[in-house]
This record gives C-alpha cells, sequence and structure tokens, in this order.
C-alpha cells in the first residue's frame, strides 16, 4: 500500500516534507522534556515561579498584625537575600530609581509594595525606601506575613 498516490511526484519535495517533519516532531518532543523535567515542584503557575528569581530561598517576614495594615498597592517589587531587586525583570539599585520614576509618572496615587525576603539587610530596606519615597511614592509598605494561628507544638 502506498501513502502517496500513484503518477507524478516529485520524490525531493516529498523527502523536505518528511524532513521538516521529522525535525518538527523532534523539537517538539525535546521541549515537552525539558519542560517537565525542570517544571517546579509547586508546579508553572505557582507565585514563586511566575516572579522569575524567586526560589525557595525567599521567605517573607512573620510579624503579627501583618494582615491589619494591609492594603492594595499600584506598583510592586521583590528583593532577595542576595541584593536582587526584582520588578520588571531584574534591576540594579540605578534601574530601580528610574523604574520607580516611571511607575509614579504612571500612577495618581503611586503606592508600592515591597516583597523582602526575611534576611534583607535593613540599609538595603533603608535604601529602597528612600529612592520611593524620593520618586514620589505616597506610601512604602513591607510585605509580612502572619504567624501561622495553631504553630506546632515544640519538642
Amino acid at each position: 500500500a502506498r501513502l502517496v498516490p500513484a503518477g507524478a511526484h516529485d520524490r525531493h519535495l516529498l523527502a523536505r516534507i518528511d524532513l521538516a517533519g521529522l525535525i518538527l516532531l523532534a523539537l517538539a518532543m525535546a521541549g515537552i522534556e525539558i519542560g517537565l523535567k525542570q517544571a517546579p515542584l509547586a508546579g508553572w503557575l505557582a507565585p514563586a515561579t511566575l516572579a522569575p528569581g524567586l526560589g525557595v530561598d525567599f521567605q517573607l517576614p512573620v510579624t503579627r498584625g501583618a494582615l491589619v495594615s494591609a492594603m492594595t498597592t499600584t506598583s510592586t517589587i521583590s528583593v532577595k537575600n542576595s541584593g536582587q531587586i526584582l520588578a520588571d525583570g531584574l534591576l540594579s539599585m540605578p534601574q530601580l530609581r528610574e523604574w520607580l520614576k516611571t511607575e509614579v509618572k504612571q500612577n495618581k496615587h503611586p503606592s508600592l509594595l515591597v516583597r523582602m525576603s526575611a534576611g534583607v539587610p535593613v540599609s538595603v530596606q533603608n535604601e529602597i525606601a528612600s529612592a520611593a519615597k524620593e520618586a514620589g511614592f505616597e506610601s512604602v509598605i513591607v510585605a509580612a506575613e502572619e504567624p501561622a494561628a495553631n504553630p506546632a507544638p515544640g519538642r
């Protein structure tokens, strides 16, 4: 049985079509395999996955009453212990200052949520807060989590 109709056909054209299909299939399979091997444990849509660079070493500070002062903000940045600042990608401190100025221009009442890992030095926290105020942010909120409601008993 033939898959190609009998008669006039260009074998070179058919060979190129077969080769192109084979290459596309191989690329698709390689993409699936890489995607599955690199899949984060929490899933591709987990918050740490959607905010590149925030991995298991990112942990917000725990503070009683953190939810009491919760509010909606117009802009958000994340800061890791290593000093990496993430907004629209990885930013240096001078780039953050420019980003903050741009954000202020885009919002009538600009407010900034700063998601800092628990181990970020106070000097970095102060520098970011000062840069935000200088840029014109009306408020700067540092994110924190409430302590667990029923902490596990110690040993």
